[in-house]
């Protein structure tokens, strides 16, 4: 395995795609579902109430309630974040998550399991200031993360 360091962080790219892909995904698939209706041929009769009362809505209240979205889809993400920054108890055990990134040159290196680099840990506190829910909020409110939905 080669041991030469990516020039961007592996480790914020991870988050980019969170906040990029999951995130900005999962707001603009139920917008979409909201203001254009549930697709395919037999939609879930709940999707298509949604869609009726939303178009009722004024402007405003609309905007709400994709403010609304975004910010519970926000809070769940950070919540994961948050779990897996650190150490957790369930009854009498203790937990750790301990999670790397290894980067693969493409998907034959990725099939026979031979990365080109491993990273650091991803989620350790003592080597790393920046948590990955503190490398969330950043991505989230930079360039185009807090972007309406």
């Amino acid at each position: 395995m080669n041991e030469r360091p990516y020039s961007s962080d592996p480790v914020d790219l991870l988050v980019d795609m969170i906040v990029r892909r999951q995130r900005e995904g999962l707001v603009d698939g139920l917008r979409q579902v909201l203001e254009d209706g549930p697709p395919g041929q037999a939609p879930d009769p709940s999707d298509i109430a949604r869609h009726k009362w939303f178009r009722s809505l004024e402007e405003d209240d609309k905007a709400m309630v994709l403010d609304m979205i975004r910010q519970s889809i926000d809070r769940a993400l950070l919540g994961a974040m948050l779990m897996l920054d650190g150490p957790f108890h369930v009854e009498d055990r203790m937990y750790e998550p301990v999670l790397y990134l290894d980067v693969y040159e493409d998907e034959g290196a990725w099939a026979k399991d031979r990365p080109s680099y491993r990273t650091r840990r991803v989620n350790d506190p003592a080597a790393d200031p920046d948590s990955l829910a503190g490398r969330y909020i950043l991505a989230v409110d930079g360039p185009d993360g807090g972007s309406e939905p």
